[in-house]
């Protein structure tokens, strides 16, 4: 799950299915967002976002961040000391 604060500083964040690491020196990821997404937007103006690796036990959250129509989870989504959801 990638989450950022989109521009008017809440919470964001868009599941996707493909996830590479790209270089460890230095080190880059990249992910694939859909075309269609409404999130992948709002992340992409933030600039910066967070990686989020789900286990197995969090079907229920990756299911509702990936529900169409939905602007964001802001219940689920808590910004951590980086100031990243």
């Amino acid at each position: 799950m990638i989450t950022a604060l989109d521009p008017d500083g809440e919470p964001t964040g868009l599941v996707v299915r493909t996830f590479t690491s790209v270089s460890l020196d230095p080190p880059l990821v990249g992910f694939l967002p859909d075309k269609s997404s409404s999130s992948w937007p709002k992340i992409e103006q933030s600039g910066h976002f967070c990686v989020n690796v789900l286990a197995s036990d969090q079907q229920g959250v990756c299911r509702q961040m990936a529900a169409k129509g939905r602007r964001s989870s802001p219940g689920r989504l808590r910004c951590r000391r980086t100031g990243f959801p």
